[in-house]
């Protein structure tokens, strides 16, 4: 029988459009401020269970929140000049 690696990998697939009009609706959030990175962390804890057979896995505003980006990255607006 296989032994359970030391260092595991973890794969993401975040549908980043769906994500962000669920979190509009259900938070509130007009644009979108994930961090992916910091959500696949959080939400691989909560299952552990691989592609086979998955799953949608329900995010609170709690644990969303955990995860915004601090980073605007939205466009600035350009300034008018007359």
């Amino acid at each position: 029988m296989p032994t359970e690696p030391i260092h595991k990998r973890l794969v993401a697939f975040v549908d980043g459009h769906a994500l962000y009009h669920a979190a509009r609706e259900a938070f509130g959030y007009v644009f979108p401020n994930y961090d992916v990175t910091q959500l696949a962390q959080a939400v691989a804890e909560l299952n552990d269970r691989g592609i086979d057979g998955t799953e949608w896995i329900k995010i609170n505003k709690a644990l969303y929140d955990l995860c915004i980006d601090p980073i605007d990255h939205r466009p600035k607006p350009k300034s008018l000049t007359l």
